[in-house]
Protein backbone atom coordinates (compact mmCIF):
# COMPACT_ATOMS: atom_id res chain seq x y z
CA UNK A 1 0.00 0.00 0.00
CA UNK A 2 3.22 2.16 0.78
CA UNK A 3 4.27 1.56 -2.50
CA UNK A 4 1.31 2.99 -4.53
CA UNK A 5 0.91 5.69 -2.75
CA UNK A 6 4.92 6.61 -3.82
CA UNK A 7 4.06 5.85 -6.90
CA UNK A 8 0.75 8.01 -6.71
CA UNK A 9 2.52 10.82 -5.27
CA UNK A 10 5.39 10.49 -7.95
CA UNK A 11 2.66 10.72 -10.53
CA UNK A 12 1.37 13.97 -9.22
CA UNK A 13 5.25 15.73 -9.16
CA UNK A 14 5.20 14.52 -12.75
CA UNK A 15 1.61 16.19 -13.84
CA UNK A 16 2.95 19.42 -11.92
CA UNK A 17 6.22 19.40 -13.09
CA UNK A 18 4.87 18.99 -17.08
CA UNK A 19 2.12 21.28 -16.42
CA UNK A 20 4.39 23.94 -14.98
CA UNK A 21 8.21 23.72 -16.86
CA UNK A 22 6.16 22.62 -20.40
CA UNK A 23 2.60 23.69 -20.91
CA UNK A 24 3.22 27.42 -19.19
CA UNK A 25 5.85 28.43 -21.76
CA UNK A 26 4.39 27.30 -24.43
CA UNK A 27 1.20 29.15 -23.63
CA UNK A 28 3.59 31.87 -22.93
CA UNK A 29 4.93 31.76 -26.58
CA UNK A 30 1.52 31.50 -28.11
CA UNK A 31 0.49 34.72 -26.39
CA UNK A 32 3.54 36.56 -27.57
CA UNK A 33 3.11 35.20 -30.85
CA UNK A 34 -0.73 36.58 -30.91
CA UNK A 35 0.48 39.84 -29.45
CA UNK A 36 2.64 40.83 -32.52
CA UNK A 37 0.53 39.16 -35.37
CA UNK A 38 -2.27 42.04 -34.01
CA UNK A 39 0.25 44.41 -34.36
CA UNK A 40 0.87 45.42 -30.67
CA UNK A 41 4.72 45.66 -31.79
CA UNK A 42 3.92 47.83 -35.18
CA UNK A 43 3.50 47.02 -38.39
CA UNK A 44 5.52 43.28 -39.24
CA UNK A 45 7.49 42.99 -42.47
CA UNK A 46 5.68 40.12 -44.76
CA UNK A 47 8.55 37.60 -44.14
CA UNK A 48 8.05 38.29 -39.72
CA UNK A 49 4.59 37.60 -40.48
CA UNK A 50 5.62 34.34 -42.28
CA UNK A 51 7.58 33.22 -39.48
CA UNK A 52 4.90 33.93 -37.02
CA UNK A 53 3.11 31.47 -38.19
CA UNK A 54 5.58 28.75 -38.20
CA UNK A 55 5.90 29.41 -34.86
CA UNK A 56 2.02 29.35 -33.90
CA UNK A 57 1.78 25.69 -36.25
CA UNK A 58 4.42 24.58 -33.66
CA UNK A 59 3.45 25.68 -30.64
CA UNK A 60 0.32 24.58 -31.22
CA UNK A 61 1.81 20.56 -31.97
CA UNK A 62 3.88 20.99 -29.02
CA UNK A 63 0.98 22.12 -26.67
CA UNK A 64 -0.72 19.18 -28.17
CA UNK A 65 1.67 16.55 -27.60
CA UNK A 66 1.85 18.16 -23.53
CA UNK A 67 -2.07 17.80 -23.77
CA UNK A 68 -1.58 13.87 -25.11
CA UNK A 69 1.09 13.62 -22.25
CA UNK A 70 -0.85 14.70 -19.66
CA UNK A 71 -3.87 12.97 -20.78
CA UNK A 72 -2.16 9.35 -20.59
CA UNK A 73 -0.81 10.39 -16.92
CA UNK A 74 -4.46 11.35 -15.82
Amino acid sequence: MRLLAELDQAKAGFIALVWHELRTPVTSISGYREMLHVGDAGELPDAAAAMLGIIDRNATRLRNLIEDLLLFFL
